[in-house]
């Protein structure tokens, strides 16, 4: 390198600079409202120069997907830690779901310009296949644990949950209905769904 600085060092730093820009942009956005932040706003913010952050991202909506990204994964991960395996399958589902909900559910109005960001978006694809997945290891359980039915395939099943789970999520982002009568409305669409799986 002609400045002599080692190459992990120079990534180290840029993965840094990444990050804190990301933070930023997140505080800011749920502060001040997704369309009122701008990019000189966050830039400044987070101590970089504005043509800094158009290195790292193209533009606002690319940074919103991206803050989305970072901080989905850890509250997915932490529902699954906290997911206990003996319960009934509704409840385990609702118990993964519910997380989910809460983080869209914290700021409306940015929870629908995450959901608009990655509407016919490829690169949501990856975290609904993890997500998906997940639901499958579910079934797969509840087949083990013969709670439903053992010939019933688990993909089917997992993609007819996660469609459960997106409509109830389009009910919270749309305001349709209170809090807690969307979480019933999706807990008894759930239950109807596993009564239908249920091994004789």
């Amino acid at each position: 390198m002609s400045d002599g600085e080692p190459l992990g060092r120079r990534e180290r730093k840029k993965r840094e600079k990444r990050d804190r820009i990301l933070s930023t942009a997140g505080a800011l956005f749920r502060s001040n409202g997704y369309e009122a932040t701008t990019t000189r706003e966050i830039s400044e913010a987070a101590d970089v120069a504005t043509g800094t952050l158009f290195s790292y991202f193209n533009d606002k909506r690319e940074l919103l997907r991206a803050l989305f990204l970072t901080e989905i994964d850890g509250v997915l991960d932490g529902a699954l830690e906290g997911l206990n395996r003996e319960q009934p399958l509704a409840d385990q589902l609702m118990a993964l779901f519910g997380p989910l909900y809460e983080f869209y559910g914290a700021d409306i109005a940015l929870g629908r310009e995450i959901f608009r960001s990655f509407m016919f978006h490829g690169e949501v694809d990856a975290v609904t296949q993890r997500f998906i997945m997940k639901l499958v290891g579910l079934f797969e359980h509840a087949k083990a644990r013969g709670t439903v039915c053992e010939d019933m395939p688990s993909a089917t099943a997992a993609y007819s949950a996660f469609g459960l789970y997106l409509s109830g999520l389009l009910l919270l982002l749309g305001g349709q209905m209170p809090e807690s009568s969307q979480r019933s409305l999706v807990r008894a669409s759930m239950q109807l769904l596993v009564d239908g799986m249920r091994a004789a």
